[in-house]
């Protein structure tokens, strides 16, 4: 074989040179992108899960006045004022003849456009003022649409005393997280409420949703 000439073979080196600069200069490229991407996405991350300190989207407050809803009733609630019933509080009665035992039922159900947080045990969070209401805010809880939540029961056994269960039948003051959904984008939102065993009522204190969408709230704002 013959030797390439002198020119031909720097024209060689120097393509292969410039060749792994390209590859060097490629590398340096991605790193700089993933380096300015990886604080940005944890930031995106922080603002959906965390409001900032001094944040308060601007909410719609609904006035409930204080209503008790008792046995044998309902009351629906149209809480941003559309027009469509946001969360139905209702009362009924269940027979169990397998444990013989009746229950007063004392529950709360989404409209078509509504979601809770709901963990395994279908239940749903009780908040305290302050809490935060988000996307991200409920770890072991999914949204889900037009769910059906006991908060408090009366059981009423076929021999014996009466008694109370369910998570919510010593509220006082406690706050519903909820979201209200429009054009694909959530409007977080709240419902103060109390639970009255003697009187054997879900007291309806105020409610809040967000005017802007996706922004978490707290509870109470």
């Amino acid at each position: 074989m013959k030797n390439l000439p002198t020119s031909h073979f720097f024209l060689m080196k120097r393509i292969s040179t410039f060749g792994q600069e390209i590859k060097n200069n490629m590398i340096r490229y991605i790193l700089i992108i993933v380096t300015l991407y990886i604080p940005t996405a944890c930031h995106r991350s922080y603002e959906e899960d965390l409001p900032l300190p001094n944040y308060r989207p601007k909410m719609k407050i609904k006035d409930f006045g204080d209503v008790s809803v008792t046995f044998p009733e309902t009351f629906p609630c149209d809480i941003d004022g559309d027009g469509l019933k946001d969360l139905f509080f209702k009362t009924e009665l269940i027979g169990d003849p397998i444990n013989r035992c009746d229950y007063h039922s004392f529950s709360f159900r989404d409209g078509s456009f509504t979601c809770s947080p709901v963990n395994s045990e279908e239940e749903t969070p009780s908040l305290t003022a302050g809490d935060i209401i988000g996307k991200y805010s409920f770890p072991n809880h999914s949204w889900h649409f037009a769910s059906t939540i006991v908060l408090a029961k009366k059981n009423i056994p076929l021999s014996g005393s009466s008694f109370w269960s369910g998570p919510w039948k010593d509220s006082a003051h406690k706050y519903l997280p909820f979201a209200i959904e429009k054009h694909g984008e959530r409007y977080y939102g709240w419902l103060e409420l109390s639970f009255s065993k003697s009187e054997e009522c879900i007291i309806l204190h105020r409610a809040a949703v967000a005017e802007v969408a996706g922004k978490n709230v707290f509870a109470g704002q």
